[in-house]
């Protein structure tokens, strides 16, 4: 019976109509999720399926590697790590809808229904493209969900929801079609200027063309890692790494994975760039990043004494710093 439910409430969410919106947010939050990880739990041949923190999901959900991207496919801890993502997405849709009045929403109210019932339904579609794809894997077992997807967003579904960023969804600038994977390319830029800004580490410069030999930020990870130990991050800086380097599938090549990946990703990295609670209590968005002066002056010596002859490392002051350096 829920598998009908989960079918029928893919077609209605396609009417963009806030009742079958506001009925869909209820079944999954009341039974759709706990639908899906049952199916999952059927097919990894488990009598349940185990809740999995988000940094465990991190941890095991999302491939860095092209052996990765081989070897997770065919690992149930991969799919158990996909089912929480999607379970943690799909609760914060539900949650967000159910307390939505949208008659009220004059302004917006038929874009918000537009908008959600989009996500919500390729939430669910491709539920199924994970449940069809784990019985495929592990169990030989093809065809039993009857749905696939593609796995590569084209140049020209890039280059518009560029156009949405750039004009808004709604401007009539552009088209309205769905484009989340493109936030992965800005989570990116988001990870990256961040550590960047709090580290004053960008760039070497060349003394006599003033051209510049840009800094990689896996050697400003590993900078951070040899010379501060004491560091405070409000995520994990290892999970930060992992997540920065399963950009780089999509930023190079358009590969996406599933729909709940970005949104995932991004509500996990939030506090590091927003910022955490101090010891005195106080908040910022600096506070993201806690770390002790002077191994924040140690990182700045790391790059200053790796600069070639007529290149220059330009020390910054720990003022300048966009993270807490206490």
């Amino acid at each position: 019976m829920s598998g009908q439910l989960l079918n029928h409430h893919i077609d209605a969410l396609a009417s963009h109509q806030a009742d079958a919106l506001v009925a869909a947010a209820a079944w999954l939050a009341h039974e759709g999720v706990e639908h899906v990880r049952t199916e999952m739990a059927g097919v990894l041949g488990l009598k349940f399926l185990p809740s999995m923190a988000g940094c465990h999901a991190v941890r095991q959900g999302l491939a860095t590697t092209a052996h990765e991207q081989s070897t997770l496919l065919v690992s149930a801890r991969f799919y158990e790590a996909q089912t929480a993502m999607f379970a943690a997405e799909a609760t914060r849709y539900a949650t967000r809808i159910a307390h939505a009045d949208f008659p009220a929403m004059v302004r917006f109210g038929d874009a918000a229904v537009h908008e959600l019932s989009e996500g919500l339904r390729d939430l669910l579609l491709d539920a199924l493209v994970l449940l069809e794809q784990a019985g495929h894997a592990l169990l030989a077992c093809p065809g039993a969900y009857g749905v696939w997807s593609r796995r590569f967003d084209l140049p020209f579904e890039i280059y518009k929801a560029a156009e949405q960023v750039t004009y808004g969804k709604f401007s009539l600038l552009t088209h309205i079609d769905r484009a989340p994977f493109v936030g992965i390319a800005l989570l990116r830029v988001a990870i990256e200027t961040r550590l960047r800004a709090a580290f004053c580490v960008y760039a070497y410069e060349d003394a006599g063309n003033r051209s510049i030999q840009p800094i990689g930020v896996s050697e400003l990870l590993e900078a951070i890692g040899l010379h501060c130990p004491s560091a405070a991050f409000a995520v994990d800086r290892h999970d930060v790494a992992k997540i920065y380097r399963w950009t780089n599938f999509y930023l190079h090549a358009g590969r996406r994975d599933f729909c709940w990946t970005p949104g995932f990703a991004l509500q996990y990295v939030r506090p590091f760039v927003s910022g955490q609670s101090k010891p005195d209590g106080n908040r910022s968005m600096n506070n993201g990043i806690l770390v002790p002066r002077a191994e924040w002056e140690a990182v700045q010596q790391h790059f200053a004494s790796k600069a070639h002859d007529g290149q220059t490392f330009p020390i910054a002051p720990a003022e300048a710093a966009a993270c807490t350096v206490v």
